[in-house]
């Protein structure tokens, strides 16, 4: 009966169920490769901009092809990255990123000052082209003869590129003269123009360290020390990881600040300077990480990083000094960029990143959607009219441009507008390790090269000068791998020379004899208790040097006499006088307990003579200490920079600035 009752399956049947549990198995498996591959992979946007592409562009003009011509450019609020024509000529761009939905944004310019020519307007004119040659036009602008009276501004395009060969074209931006032909003295400019696409980025297992130093960054403008404009994601980094209080830069200026950082030594042990570079003997950071085996890459923005003593160590150096003498910087969204890009197509699972930002530098501003955002609507307070005026003439400024503002309160909300700027590309660059699942394992280091005074005491508006706490406290954010010790803020001392001992302890690597810093963290990867002090600096621009405690700060007397500084770092000179009488070039020792703005010279007393007394044999003992060991590194005394970078230190008040620039020195409209 059991057999009599059992279910008969045909033969065919059971083949087509055979069949289809087999086609079941391969869609389940197809789809698990699938998502799988999915999980490996991810899409993202990208920007790419053509001035990433300088040095192999061609500009195409009578006489042949020479390299794009590049210029800071503000209109109203909006300070851009342009490249810039004389009409009739073109640049061509190969292998430019494109798929469906594509766009270039660019904001084509004839430039103000064609109003007072006899221009009859000029023409913009954008083709692609596929690698057999054929190309079409896709974007065509006749601009007309500016008008004096109406105020100048970018307006962007965004022009489709869908029709282009894909996956890559070649593009040519053009500019012709207008129909009659009359264009002598016109400059047609081509404000940041950049590529809006889409990529797809593959993950992979990466430990990464990112060191990001923003130059000229005081710490009292981001949220994590108190500002009251926003910084959202600097504070959000500071909420995942460790705050240091009482961070001190021990140079106001970049090449020896930078060459501290990254050296783990004194301005008075590696000797760097405008005129110098560092010995060979003295380890770096980055050399460091790349005799270990990682990766290490440096992406640089400033005319003065990319020397030879800056470039030791890393295996990837983008770094390209600006065209013109002028601070003619690309910007953090276009380094960014290229970080963004070297990190996403390279294998290495171990990586060391080093990103100068210079935006917050003078000359200040920014550009959309943060300039105007603070200078747009600005209360200008009594007196702040006339502090400019006595800002203007004291000479040393020229690189700011002062003639921009409006008032001193303008002036320092156009600094903070840059602050606001770096603030979202730092957010944009972190947004892009968390999509890629890199963030929370990575090690990330915020600091600064040093401050900016900002007329505090009327003397100065810049750095590289003076030693007050404005020109040397600076922002020091460290998150630690999975986040630990995330919002904990550290009272006592830090230093930069602190930075590059701490994150090769954390990874485990040898720190170098010649490293003089002290880690940031104890053997357990917690916040190290900081010493009182003193931690040492120099001005090399002046000779004076700087002793400082957790309570007090003492700075020698000036080596080098005050008017020969005013010789060599103002221009005009019609201000060295003005100046002269604010300046304080004699020793000084302050309470910055009860005197944090520095206001009062202890030494007046018998008291605080007694307490600069000690700290001066302190400050002796370590100079002379680092005389032995400079001495022992042999550390350079030629001069290392060419005549072309050091008329951009020259440019800005840094290096023999006695007189301006000349003006052959630069390539500006």
């Amino acid at each position: 009966m059991r057999e009599a009752c059992r279910t008969r399956v045909p033969p065919w049947r059971r083949s087509r169920i055979a069949s289809f549990l087999a086609l079941t198995a391969i869609a389940g498996l197809a789809a698990t490769v699938w998502v799988r591959t999915r999980e490996r992979s991810f899409d993202t946007s990208a920007v790419y901009h053509l001035a990433l592409r300088d040095r192999d562009a061609q500009r195409i003009e009578t006489g042949g092809a020479q390299r794009l011509a590049t210029h800071s450019v503000e209109l109203g609020f909006d300070r851009r990255f342009a490249l810039y024509q004389h009409p009739p000529s073109s640049y061509r761009f190969a292998d430019v990123p494109v798929s469906e939905g594509v766009v270039l944004r660019v904001a084509p310019l004839l430039a103000p000052e064609a109003s007072r020519t006899s221009t009859d307007g000029a023409v913009f004119e954008i083709r692609c082209a596929d690698p057999a040659g054929h190309d079409r036009q896709v974007f065509r602008m006749e601009a007309a003869k500016p008008d004096p009276g109406e105020p100048p501004r970018w307006d962007d395009r965004d022009v489709s590129l869908a029709g282009c060969s894909q996956p890559t074209t070649s593009l040519e931006l053009r500019t012709a003269c207008g129909p009659n032909r009359h264009c002598d003295g016109d400059w047609a400019f081509w404000g940041d123009p950049r590529i809006l696409y889409r990529r797809t980025v593959s993950r992979r297992p990466l430990a990464l360290v990112l060191l990001i130093s923003v130059d000229t960054l005081r710490a009292d403008r981001i949220e994590p020390y108190g500002s009251l404009r926003p910084t959202p994601h600097l504070q959000a980094l500071a909420r995942d990881g460790i705050v240091f209080e009482t961070a001190r830069s021990p140079s106001p200026w970049t090449i020896p600040s930078h060459a501290s950082l990254l050296t783990s030594t004194s301005p008075l042990v590696h000797g760097a300077t405008g005129q110098t570079t560092w010995s060979s003997d003295l380890s770096t950071l980055a050399e460091r990480f790349s005799d270990q085996g990682w990766s290490s890459a440096a992406f640089v923005d400033s005319p003065w990083l990319v020397t030879s003593g800056f470039r030791r160590g890393f295996q990837h150096f983008h770094g390209t000094p600006p065209a013109t003498p002028n601070l003619d910087r690309r910007g953090a969204s276009i380094t960014q960029e290229h970080l963004r890009e070297w990190l996403a197509s390279g294998s290495a699972q171990r990586v060391f990143v080093f990103w100068h930002i210079m935006d917050v530098h003078g000359p200040y501003g920014s550009s959309a959607p943060f300039a105007g955002r603070y200078r747009q609507d600005l209360a200008i307070s009594s007196g702040s009219v006339q502090r400019l005026s006595t800002l203007r003439s004291l000479g040393v400024h020229d690189y700011l441009e002062l003639d921009r503002f409006r008032s001193l309160e303008d002036l320092v909300a156009a600094y903070e507008e840059g602050v606001a700027s770096v603030d979202a590309a730092i957010g944009d660059l972190l947004g892009f390790l968390k999509q890629a699942g890199w963030y929370d394992e990575a090690l990330i280091v915020v600091t600064s090269d040093h401050g900016e005074r900002l007329f505090e005491r009327g003397i100065q508006v810049g750095h590289g000068l003076f030693l007050s706490e404005p020109d040397i406290a600076i922002p020091l954010l460290v998150k630690l791998p999975r986040n630990r010790h995330a919002g904990t803020r550290v009272e006592g001392l830090a230093e930069l020379i602190d930075v590059a001992p701490t994150v090769l302890a954390i990874h485990g690597i040898p720190v170098p004899d010649s490293f003089e810093g002290r880690p940031l963290l104890d053997r357990d990867r917690r916040p190290a208790a900081r010493p009182e002090g003193p931690i040492f600096g120099t001005s090399s621009n002046t000779g004076a040097m700087f002793a400082r405690t957790t309570r007090y700060k003492y700075i020698s007397p000036w080596r080098i006499p005050p008017r020969t500084v005013t010789e060599r770092h103002l221009f005009p000179k019609t201000g060295a006088e003005a100046m002269l009488e604010r300046i304080d070039p004699e020793e000084r020792l302050f309470d910055l307990t009860a005197d944090p703005g520095e206001r009062d010279n202890l030494l007046r007393s018998e008291a605080g003579r007694r307490v600069a007394s000690r700290i001066r044999n302190e400050l002796a003992a370590e100079e002379a200490r680092a005389e032995r060991l400079r001495a022992s590194h042999r550390a350079a005394a030629a001069e290392s920079f060419d005549e072309e970078t050091r008329a951009r230190l020259r440019a800005l008040g840094y290096l023999d600035a006695g007189s301006p620039p000349k003006a052959g020195d630069s390539t500006a409209p």
